[in-house]
């Protein structure tokens, strides 16, 4: 009884291609294919009509390896040939040496062979947008069982981990051909192996495209459990991100009426400032800080006001202006003076005291002011610890805004 894979279909032939082209062993005697998933051997060797074996690793620290063999000669040929037209030139340079005793017309087929550097984009060279068809898509998807991993960027502090597919190997036109499937380039490593070969390498981190490439092997890739999960994560991770995104213009509605509220602020019994005076005083100190916290949507920004000196009728007099009080926090270690604080963090009143006092400002006070007015005009104001409780749809979509302290 003949083993299934002679009476394979296209994709099965290409996906089977594909993953022999990462981690199989074309020899003279017999083929192999060992890897540390079980359930993809378990499914190659139900193919090939072959049995399974552990290898148990001579050092703790490497994982166990499964193993399928297949030495029956004729078989062997026919699945050489099978897949020969899917493989990259090293690999048809194995065949072709297993196979010298056939005629050089055996290797001439209808189709020619797939994977041919001249045909196919250099390093760094951006591909024309492609199409894959579904056997090519099965054959990525065997390649990326055999070569490929999937990582996950959680620095971004969003609510998502951003993903992104990688696949490397030393043989260039095999990585040439997987960058044209996916429309992205691919470059060399720094690095060389071992044996001083050249890494080539693909990191696919564009969302539309990954997200794009995730569906199609999704159903080729669920044989395998590990590799299953990780695919079935990153696209979740994608999806929060899309989440995330169509509150976008909710947000941005937002923003706008907080942005109307500052500019129409006046604090009630505000006292007669003498503006001019005020700029004055803020000339000759720094007083405008940037905090930042870790928030719910990322970092939480914020402006702060703050004097400090050991002039404590020039503390008094912005402490006034500032409607809090003056705190004494420490003392000079030479001069053993007093040095005295104010402070307000207070968005409504930050605004209102910038907006007034910075046509009188000039240099790096008036600098200071200015990076200060723009985050009230930026995104960055929904960041701060005010407003990062609220969840946009719920509060936002009745028209309510969240009180500008």
């Amino acid at each position: 009884m003949n083993p299934p894979f002679m009476t394979m279909d296209p994709k099965t032939t290409a996906f089977i291609a594909g993953l022999f082209e990462g981690d199989g062993y074309f020899g003279p005697v017999q083929f192999k294919l060992g890897l540390r998933d079980r359930d993809i051997v378990e499914y190659v060797a139900e193919l090939l009509n072959t049995k399974i074996r552990t290898i148990t690793p001579k050092n703790e620290s490497h994982q166990v390896l499964y193993e399928t063999s297949l030495g029956r000669n004729n078989e062997r040929d026919d699945l050489y040939i099978d897949v020969y037209d899917w493989l990259g030139a090293r690999r048809r340079m194995q065949v072709r040496e297993t196979l010298w005793q056939y005629p050089e017309s055996l290797f001439v087929f209808n189709e020619p062979v797939r994977i041919e550097l001249s045909q196919l984009p250099q390093i760094g060279e951006m591909p024309s947008e492609y199409t894959p068809s579904p056997e090519e898509w099965a054959y990525f998807s065997g390649y990326f069982l055999a070569e490929g991993s999937i990582g996950f960027d959680s620095r971004t502090q969003q609510q998502y981990d951003r993903p992104s597919l990688i696949i490397s190997s030393t043989d260039q036109d095999v990585i040439a051909f997987c960058a044209k499937l996916l429309s992205t380039p691919y470059r060399e490593l720094n690095r060389r192996t071992e044996k001083g070969k050249k890494v080539f390498i693909i990191n696919l981190a564009n969302f539309e495209k990954l997200q794009w490439t995730l569906k199609n092997i999704l159903p080729f890739v669920s044989l395998s459990q590990r590799h299953r999960e990780k695919v079935e994560k990153a696209l979740e991770e994608m999806e929060k991100r899309l989440d995330a995104r169509s509150h976008s213009s909710i947000q941005k509605s937002i923003r706008l009426n907080l942005q109307k509220e500052l500019d129409m602020f006046e604090p009630k019994g505000a006292p007669n400032v003498d503006w001019e005076e005020l700029a004055s005083i803020f000339q000759e100190h720094s007083f405008v800080y940037f905090v930042e916290t870790p928030g719910v949507y990322g970092v939480a920004k914020s402006v702060r006001l703050r004097l400090t000196s050991e002039d404590l009728q020039i503390v008094e007099k912005v402490a006034k202006v500032f409607g809090n009080k003056v705190k004494t926090i420490k003392e000079t270690k030479k001069t053993k003076k007093l040095i005295y604080e104010t402070q307000i963090e207070k968005k409504k009143y930050v605004f209102w005291i910038l907006k007034n006092v910075g046509p009188f400002l000039n240099g790096q006070a008036q600098m200071k002011v200015e990076e200060a007015l723009h985050f009230f005009q930026s995104p960055d104001l929904l960041k701060s610890r005010e407003y990062e409780n609220r969840s946009p749809g719920k509060d936002d979509e009745k028209g309510e805004n969240p009180d500008v302290k």
